[in-house]
Parts: structure tokens; sequence; C-alpha cells
């Protein structure tokens, strides 16, 4: 497919939703740091070229958040078995797909959506908070966020982090609806993370009230910034 050119974009030919989340303002005049953390829909159908891309990133770590059924379906792919191969880590945020989701009507607007990312953060504050210690950590960059498509899991993850760094509502948002550009059916719906934020006020004071619910301290947070937030150059 015809992929988006940005500066955020990092072109492969098997996978479309491959991006840097690098270079957001945060609200105590820090920057996100470049090339640290990346973002991607399922990486199981790299192709030679895309290794050689890949390696080049020096990636150490790669978060699959996939089912277990989704990596038997569709495996990992070449990657962890090429020269430089970065370390796996499973975190699925489910085991399988809950069986009240077949009941339910199909969600109509952002709001719906934003509901339902909440529940699948809630359903696993231990693997959040595996996430966010070991991106405190600096043997873990740079490291891959991903999913099957690079939206809903990895959104809603990616939304908390940059939440948590002090990212604005408003370019959280923007970074979601960048999905859109690679993804379009179903279509990414507008205001589901802001939806998604709101309702992590709501109930747990933001996004930083919900990390620390999972068990995260004041010595993971400062760990978590230290490693991906520089000054504005």
């Amino acid at each position: 497919m015809s992929r988006p050119v940005n500066d955020r974009w990092i072109s492969l030919a098997g996978c479309d939703n491959f991006r840097d989340l690098g270079g957001y303002r945060t609200d105590d005049d820090r920057v996100v740091r470049r090339a640290r953390v990346f973002r991607s829909d399922g990486l199981h159908g790299l192709e030679p070229d895309d290794l050689t891309t890949l390696q080049d990133l020096r990636v150490r770590t790669v978060y699959d958040l996939r089912m277990p059924d989704e990596v038997e379906e569709y495996g990992v792919g070449p990657w962890y078995d090429a020269v430089g191969a970065p370390r796996l880590v499973a975190l699925p945020l489910y085991d399988t797909v809950p069986d009240e989701w077949f009941d339910r009507p199909a969600p109509r607007t952002g709001a719906d959506v934003g509901a339902h990312y909440l529940e699948m953060l809630q359903n696993r504050p231990a693997q959040l908070l595996r996430l966010v210690r070991e991106l405190g950590q600096e043997e873990t960059y740079p490291a891959v966020i991903h999913c099957l498509a690079g939206r809903d899991r990895t959104g809603s993850i990616v939304a908390l982090l940059l939440t948590v760094l002090g990212v604005a509502p408003e370019d959280v948002e923007a970074d979601y609806a960048l999905t859109g550009e690679a993804i379009t059916d179903p279509p990414v719906l507008p205001g589901t993370m802001t939806a998604l934020l709101d309702a992590l006020t709501e109930r747990y004071g933001g996004a930083e009230g919900f990390v620390r619910t999972a068990g995260a301290d004041d010595e993971d947070l400062q760990e978590l910034r230290d490693r991906l937030l520089e000054p504005v150059s």
C-alpha cells in the first residue's frame, strides 16, 4: 500500500504502521527523544530489506502485545533469527478474546472505543508495570511496542505512556490519528484518546495515577522520564 511520508514513519515493506514516538513536546518544556520507542503493527511479515532497515535502528527490545492465539496463527516473523536480533517480550493484554465482547454492538463513537481501551488497560496491570519498569532501564533501548494492527492495544499503551511523560492530550490524540493514514478499515474514530484520557482522569486522577495504581512508584516514573525525555534543543 502507499504509506504516508513524514519524519515519524519508517518505511517497511512488511508492515504498514511503524513509526517513531519521538519529537512530542511535554508540559515541562522537554521533548520525547527520537529513535527510542517505536510503535508498530504486526512484524510477522517483514521482508529481507526490512531487516536491514531495522538493524540500522539497532532495536534491542520488542514488546509484543498480541494474544497467544494470534502469535500462533501469524508467528513472530524472521527478525528474531537475524543477526543482531532484539529481545522479544510477550506482553499480551488478553490471553483470548473475552466472551462478552461477542455480545456487544460494534463501537460507533470515539467515546465507545475509548471505554473499550480503558477496559483493556485495566485488564493487565502487571503487564503495564513491567513495561514501565523496563522502559526505565537503558539496556531496553531502542524498543518497539506492537500488536496486530498497531492501533488498539498499541494505541492505548502509547497514549498512556505519552501522557505519563507529559505530552499534551491533543498531541496524544493526533499521534493516534496517524494510524488512520495507514489503516483505514475500520476507521480510526476521532475523540477516542480524548475519551480514554478523560476516563483515566475521572477514575484515577490521570494516566500517572493509573500507572501508580498498577504499582509504579516515584523512582519508576523518574527513571522512565530520564530515559525518554531531553531538553528542547
